[in-house]
C-alpha cells in the first residue's frame, strides 16, 4: 500500500510544482511588463520636464537681461535727476542772490 501511495503521490506533487512554476512565470511576466511600461512613462515625463526646464532657463536668462537693462536705464535716469536737482539748487541760489541784490 505504501508503494502504491508513493507511486501516485510523486507525480501529483510534481504536477503541483509545475503548475506553481507556470503561475509564478506568468505573474513575473505581468510584473515585468508593468515595470517596463512605468519606465517608459517615466522617461517620457522626464523628457517633457527637461524641455520645460530648458524653456524656463531661457526665460530666466531673458528676464535677467531685461532686469539688467532696466537697472542701467534707472541708474542713468537717477544720475540725470541728480544733475538736474543740482542745477535747480544752483539756480535757486542765484535767484536768491539776485533778489537780495535787487533789494539792497
Amino acid at each position: 500500500m505504501a508503494g502504491n501511495l508513493c507511486a501516485w503521490l510523486t507525480p501529483v506533487l510534481l504536477t503541483i510544482g509545475c503548475v506553481a512554476l507556470v503561475i509564478n512565470l506568468l505573474h513575473a511576466r505581468k510584473v515585468n511588463k508593468s515595470l517596463s511600461d512605468d519606465i517608459e512613462n517615466s522617461q517620457a515625463e522626464l523628457q517633457v520636464a527637461s524641455a520645460d526646464a530648458t524653456a524656463k532657463d531661457e526665460q530666466v536668462t531673458t528676464l535677467t537681461a531685461n532686469v539688467n537693462t532696466l537697472t542701467n536705464e534707472k541708474n542713468q535716469i537717477q544720475e540725470q535727476l541728480n544733475q538736474l536737482t543740482a542745477q535747480v539748487t544752483e539756480l535757486m541760489a542765484e535767484k536768491d542772490n539776485l533778489a537780495a541784490d535787487l533789494e539792497a
